[in-house]
């Protein structure tokens, strides 16, 4: 009798309110984000091998729901988007790896080229720029060398993503294996 009719907005449900209002689209778009924000928590722990009942384990949900989650096209979006994102972080650190080892085979050859210069030139200017070179690389320049340290947090999916990235270029850049010749 004295029972008021409580609001949508006061009870949190979306039974009276219609299709078109703020709070509907407010719930709408919220639900809509945890959502895709599942489906990439998904995408991870799949790409690290996990199996739709692990998966359905460690986040809690059960493996209906996960199994309904993978199979929708925006799934298969989030998936391929990430898939991609990795491949261009591992190709990056591919090539950042490579450029390094064409710097270290080069670092001989100019350490002995400046040498050379110090040694066989008559020009004072030149002498004086490779003997500034060889002492500012050694250490002893108005420079000094520090060491920088730096630590880098991955998610779980792209430590694994680039892990395996590092092991297969080592074992391409090693050649065959003995047992394949």
């Amino acid at each position: 009798m004295g029972r008021r009719k409580e609001t949508a907005e006061q009870t949190g449900t979306l039974a009276h309110v219609g299709k078109h209002s703020n709070l509907y689209t407010r719930h709408q778009r919220q639900t809509t984000e945890k959502t895709a924000y599942r489906m990439e928590q998904i995408a991870r722990l799949r790409a690290l091998g996990m199996t739709i009942a692990e998966v359905a384990r460690h986040m809690e949900l059960s493996k209906t729901t996960i199994e309904k989650l993978t199979v929708t096209e925006e799934y298969e979006k989030i998936s391929a988007r990430m898939r991609e994102k990795a491949f261009e972080q591992v190709d990056a650190l591919i090539q950042q790896r490579k450029a390094m080892e064409i710097l270290e085979d080069c670092s001989g050859e100019a350490a002995e080229a400046l040498v050379r210069i110090l040694r066989d030139t008559d020009d004072d200017v030149e002498r004086r720029m490779a003997a500034t070179a060889i002492l500012d690389r050694a250490g002893y320049g108005p420079v000094q060398r520090r060491a920088i340290r730096q630590r880098i947090e991955l998610d779980p999916v792209m430590a694994k993503v680039f892990k395996d990235a590092l092991a297969e270029s080592a074992r391409s850049e090693s050649g065959p294996n003995e047992e394949g010749r």
